[in-house]
This record gives C-alpha cells, sequence and structure tokens, in this order.
C-alpha cells in the first residue's frame, strides 16, 4: 500500500510540473488497468476441437470462490469431475458427452478434469 501511495503521488506530481495532464492521465488508467487486470484471479477458455486420445486426461485449475460455467460437447462420453486439491469431489458429472452447468466454488484451489475412459480418441469443445 505504501508503494502504491508512493507512486501516485510521484506520478501527481510530475504530472501537475509537466503539464500534460490529458496524456499523462491516459498513461496512468492504462497503467491501473494492467494493474487491475493481474489480481482477477478467474480464468476464461475457450477450446475448440481439443484432441483427448485414449485414457489421456486434461486438467484445468481455478480459484474458489467463484461461479465457474462449465460447457463440453464431445463426440464420445468424458469421465468429467470437479476436485479439490486434495483429492475431494465437489461434483462428478460421471461419463457425459454434453454439459452445460454453472457450478459454485468455494474458497481454495479446484480442478476441472475431463478423462477419456474409452478407447476411442475424443473430440471436445470447451467453454469454462
Amino acid at each position: 500500500m505504501r508503494r502504491t501511495r508512493y507512486f501516485a503521488e510521484k506520478l501527481f506530481s510530475f504530472i501537475t510540473l509537466s503539464g500534460c495532464v490529458d496524456e499523462c492521465l491516459a498513461v496512468f488508467l492504462v497503467v491501473l488497468l494492467v494493474l487491475s487486470a493481474g489480481c482477477v484471479e478467474t480464468k476464461f477458455v475457450y477450446i475448440k476441437a481439443k484432441f483427448l486420445g485414449s485414457g489421456e486426461t486434461l486438467e484445468y485449475v481455478f480459484a474458489g470462490p467463484s461461479n465457474l460455467t462449465v460447457k463440453i460437447d464431445s463426440n464420445i462420453p468424458a469421465d468429467v469431475k470437479i476436485l479439490s486439491n486434495d483429492g475431494e469431489v465437489l461434483t462428478d458429472f460421471g461419463e457425459t458427452q454434453r454439459i452445460d452447468m454453472v457450478i459454485e466454488l468455494p474458497k481454495g484451489k479446484w480442478k476441472l478434469i475431463i478423462h477419456n475412459p474409452g478407447n476411442k480418441k475424443a473430440v471436445l469443445n470447451i467453454w469454462h
């Protein structure tokens, strides 16, 4: 917090001394936007035509608390689960070809696990 305050004070004094208030304000807003974007822990991923070989597993990690929208379309049934780092099962979708749900993730780290138990290659479209 002290560094942020120090940075803001120095930036303000530079802006007022240089007389380029509009340009410096625009630069400051861009810097602030970039810094605040780094604080967001949620992820959005869209993967079209992800191939998952026989017996292979995909894993995506998310931080809670948050609402996770899970949409998956597969050409063959895939085993889909949401697990904690300790292996606790939050949601077990079972073997399915389509999922379109919103899951409330409690505080902590959670993994979306997609496993192809079959002997054919799965083609997945994933939104989360």
